[in-house]
Formats: C-alpha cells, structure tokens, sequence
C-alpha cells in the first residue's frame, strides 16, 4: 500500500479552515480558564474586605480566611494554623475533614511557616515530606501558605484531585 497521499485544493482548504477553528477555540478556553481564575481571586479578596468591614471574633476570621483562600484559589476545604505555646495548632478552616483535623503536622509544614516560605504538593501521595498518614488522607495535593505576622502561621489549602502549580 502507498504510504503517501496527496491532497485536492478542497481538501487542504478544509484542514486549513479546521486548524483555523481549532486555534480559535484553544485561545477562547485558555481566556475563559484564566477568566475563571481571576474571578476565584476576587471572590477571596472580596470575602476577606468584607470580612474587615464588619465585627467578628477571631475564630470567625480564621474560619473565613480558610473561606477566602480555598475560594481563591480553587481548593477544596482548608486549614489556618498559628502558632502557639505548643508549636503550630489548628484555629479555623473551611469544610475541614476531621480526617485531616487530627492528622500530626509534619516538620516540613512547621518548617514552612517557621522560615516563611510557601510549600507546595502537587501529589501528595508521593511526597517524602510528609508521613504515611498524611499520604494516605483525604486530598490528593496541597498548598501551605505563610503567614506573617505575631507568630508564624501558615494557611493550608487541599485539593481532591492532583494540582499542578505555577509561579501565578
């Protein structure tokens, strides 16, 4: 059989007119991915001035830090922590599993808020800085924000699914 083909003029101004069509709709769901992206950042940024405009105790504000955050960035449930005499404790979150409430923080996690650097896992199935308890909880990857302030803290952020993360 003959490997090779040729193409009639209509043929090549067929594929021409797909490709066409086809660029155009990769663009518009790039557009629409990062539209979607920007408007998860301002409903938390949204959400935390409203949080500020209005009295609420510091529990409530931690709750909806952990509200802000998931939101803004496309989490699932999240976790705030402050440290405290005890080292780093769990003070608010957002639809927090209680499998993932009474999990031990890792030393990277304590690391992390400690030097105030951002960790981020994109399979934490995988990841050798976490234990096997944590390997094995309810979420597939993780976001550990830094948190300044008094006492180091750090906001973390759970994904179901695996994530892959960029510099944004």
């Amino acid at each position: 059989r003959d490997a090779t083909r040729s193409f009639s003029a209509a043929d090549v101004e067929l594929l021409e007119a797909f490709a066409s069509l086809a660029s155009l709709a990769l663009r518009n769901a790039e557009s629409f991915a990062e539209r979607s992206r920007q408007a998860r950042v301002q409903r938390g940024f949204y959400r935390i001035a409203a949080l500020l405009g209005e009295p609420v105790s510091l529990e409530e504000t931690y709750d909806a830090a952990g509200l802000a955050a998931a939101e803004a960035l496309g989490g699932d449930f999240a976790a705030v922590l402050v440290r405290g005499q005890g080292g780093l404790g769990l003070v608010g979150g957002h639809a927090l599993p209680d499998a993932v409430r009474s999990l031990e923080l890792p030393r990277a996690l304590d690391a992390a808020a400690a030097e105030g650097h951002m960790l981020a896992a994109s399979r934490i199935s995988d990841d050798d800085r976490v234990d096997a308890r944590w390997r094995d909880a309810p979420f597939s990857a993780l976001l550990a924000i830094p948190v300044a302030g008094e006492t180091a803290g750090l906001v973390l952020v759970f994904f179901e699914q695996e994530r892959d993360f960029s510099g944004d």
